[in-house]
């Protein structure tokens, strides 16, 4: 049940950081098909263990082993997703990944990216939202060219509406509202 399992440990982790979480972490996503995120999770274990005194470092001296062949065994197989903005886009574009907004560095580099489906959104001022849905499989490297969605039509101006008056129009208030102002100062 990696659906609601994954998840809790994840949970488990950012509440209590511990290596031996992360780890297990890492195993649930492998073995879930998320092979990008469990290689990632992999690494990390792998930094929080070499920053550990001795004999932790001993007591996960195994799992640091398993780790590092999860890696080399996953990493080949890691898929990487690579997504360019037409070239009429304009520059304040943002683009969303399965619901995560990318930096504009991200656009145009081949990311790793887990197998299965992936949406993207592109939101760019003076168009509608432009979505795409695609699948992408183990090992596979994509390049999507992302479209703009239709341009949005202008709203049609009203005419001006007639100014308030102004205290010009009115001397009388406008002597009450300088006498408020003077006396306030």
């Amino acid at each position: 049940q990696f659906a609601s399992a994954c998840p809790a440990i994840e949970e488990s982790q950012r509440l209590d950081p511990h290596p031996g979480t992360l780890f297990t972490q890492a195993e649930c996503n492998a073995k879930a098909g998320k092979i990008a995120t469990a290689v990632a999770l992999y690494e990390d274990y792998q930094r929080s263990v070499a920053n550990q005194p001795a004999a932790v470092k001993a007591k996960h001296a195994a799992r640091v082993r398993i780790a590092r062949s999860q890696i080399d065994k996953l990493r080949p197989a890691v898929p990487s997703l690579t997504l360019m903005l037409p070239a009429s886009a304009p520059r304040d574009a943002q683009v969303r990944r399965d619901g995560t907004e990318l930096s504009a560095a991200a656009l145009g580099l081949a990311l790793p990216v887990d197998p299965g489906e992936h949406v993207v959104t592109l939101d760019a001022p003076g168009h509608r939202t432009s979505e795409q849905r695609f699948k992408v499989e183990r090992g596979q490297k994509k390049t999507v060219e992302l479209t703009l969605g239709g341009e949005i039509a202008a709203a049609p101006t009203e005419p001006a509406a007639s100014a308030p008056p102004t205290a010009a129009a009115a001397p009388g208030k406008a002597q009450r509202l300088s006498g408020y102002v003077v006396g306030g100062v």
